[in-house]
């Protein structure tokens, strides 16, 4: 009989070596859950009815360890109960702190698809967590961000779309300067638009090519008004004023000419009239002398 009660007794003292071990495991985990919570942006505090119930039971396991219940008067059905009660919390707490793990490694994924531009899916992931933890502040707050890119990029493509049919607008008017502008604006926005870079070089294009005639068209101005002046000097009205006229027919907008025209015409006219009142003085003069 004494021999079976040593015995019974190393059992349940290896029983309670047992329970001792999950009860730290126990406090482990619950550490680990709010580490990995706080990683998904879950403030927490980690509770165990479990323990609560066990340090309300035995007061000094709190401040000395599992090593005070060796001096508890235990029976080996308590031990038992303890031990089966204490394994369970453990799974618990072991699935949730998986669980957690989950969402942080998820959190992670959605971070980096964020980091890389690809907001949809990013948001999704966000949106995933958030249904398996409401209370994930990190997750909430991603997910904001994704949603308010999501929004500006539609608001931007909605702006593209309708300057793009502005920028087409202008150029089929031929105002290669608005065209430029309009272009301009879009690639602010986004600068990979294929047709707005297509529109900005085919306007730059026609823009520089009209520079280019109005300067010709300048400088050939320049040149029939000199010209024409050159001829006047010499005294050949008439040649001036015909060369004149006909660039005008050439180029009816050409406003430099028109009054270039205008003034020697005036001129021409002042001139004759001055050579026909000495004309008609000489001849009075003349005249007078006779009679």
């Amino acid at each position: 009989l004494t021999k079976f009660q040593r015995q019974y007794q190393a059992d349940t003292r290896r029983l309670l070596e047992t329970v001792g071990s999950r009860y730290n495991a126990l406090l482990t985990s619950l550490t680990s859950v709010v580490e990995v919570a706080r990683r998904v942006g879950h403030e927490m505090v980690a509770t165990s009815s479990v323990l609560e119930r066990l340090h309300s039971d035995f007061p000094t396991l709190r401040d000395r360890g599992f090593d005070a219940m060796k001096l508890a008067p235990l029976t080996r059905a308590r031990v038992v109960a303890l031990q089966d009660e204490i394994g369970r919390e453990l799974q618990r707490v072991q699935q949730q702190q998986r669980g957690l793990d989950q969402l942080a490694s998820l959190l992670a994924t959605g971070e980096q698809a964020l980091s890389e531009g690809r907001y949809p899916a990013a948001a999704r992931v966000f949106e995933h967590i958030l249904t398996a933890l409401p209370e994930s502040s990190t997750a909430r707050t991603r997910l904001a961000e994704c949603r308010a890119i999501l929004d500006q990029q539609q608001a931007d493509a909605q702006r593209v779309k309708s300057l793009v049919r502005e920028a087409q607008a202008h150029l089929r008017s031929e105002e290669w300067e608005r065209v430029i502008a309009v272009c301009d604006e879009i690639l602010r926005i986004d600068r990979t638009v294929p047709l707005a870079i297509a529109l900005h070089q085919a306007a730059r294009t026609a823009l520089e090519r009209q520079r280019a005639a109005d300067l010709e068209r300048e400088q050939a101005v320049q040149r029939a008004v000199q010209m024409a002046r050159a001829s006047f000097k010499r005294g050949r009205c008439d040649e001036a004023l015909e060369a004149l006229r006909a660039f005008l027919v050439m180029q009816p907008e050409a406003a430099d000419v028109q009054f270039e025209l205008n003034r020697l015409s005036d001129v021409a006219v002042r001139r004759a009239d001055e050579t026909a009142a000495r004309d008609a003085e000489v001849q009075q003069r003349t005249k007078a002398v006779r009679a």
